[in-house]
């Protein structure tokens, strides 16, 4: 069982790359959306973060409250580090379980956008960065989140530079035009095959 685990910064095409992989046969574990359910659904996780934000991060049918959560997080970074200590460990164990569940697979892959702002690398055999131009990736949000110019940098000043990830990373794939962009990937994918068949 190799895991690889497949990390960027936000609009940068990390989905992209796990949707391909999982055509190549490999099995995806996507941290952000398993954020999203455990904090709607782990019962001990939720009590956490209504001691940490109050009775208001919840509605009244008990999902979460996403946009009270990100404007109490959004300009308080030791805020947000406290949400993220509670939501992480979480996480953790739900990849762990799933990993078990998921033993018959060779090629795990965890999609995680802060692979290394939470020391997620320790625990993978293999790091992949999605890298993209500063500009393209503030475009992407924009158009994508209905975000402004300064809300887009707000989010990114909360991730490692992508410069950094990039040096820390066993490979990197460029994502700024379509063509490189899958020329790149299906070359990390027949390295990893290489390297670790």
């Amino acid at each position: 069982m190799l895991k690889i685990g497949v990390t960027g910064n936000i609009g940068s095409g990390k989905t992209t790359i796990c949707s391909i992989f999982e055509q190549f046969g490999w099995v995806v574990y996507n941290s952000d959306e398993k954020a999203k359910w455990l904090m709607n659904n782990n019962d001990v996780l939720k009590k956490q973060i209504i001691r940490l934000l109050g009775k208001d991060s919840y509605q009244s049918t008990g999902q979460l409250n996403r946009p009270y959560i990100a404007k109490k997080v959004f300009n308080d970074k030791e805020l947000l580090k406290k949400l993220n200590h509670i939501v992480h460990p979480a996480v953790k164990d739900d990849f762990n379980k799933w990993c078990i569940e998921k033993k018959n697979w060779k090629y795990l892959v965890k999609e995680s956008a802060l692979i290394y702002e939470a020391q997620l690398h320790n625990e993978l055999d293999v790091v992949v960065v999605v890298a993209t131009n500063i500009e393209i990736t503030i475009n992407r949000i924009i158009k994508r989140d209905g975000l402004t110019r300064s809300q887009v940098l707000q989010k990114l000043n909360t991730q490692l530079p992508i410069e950094e990830k990039m040096k820390l990373a066993d490979y990197v794939i460029i994502n700024e035009n379509q063509k490189d962009f899958l020329k790149n990937t299906l070359e990390v994918y027949r390295n990893i095959k290489l390297n670790y068949d």
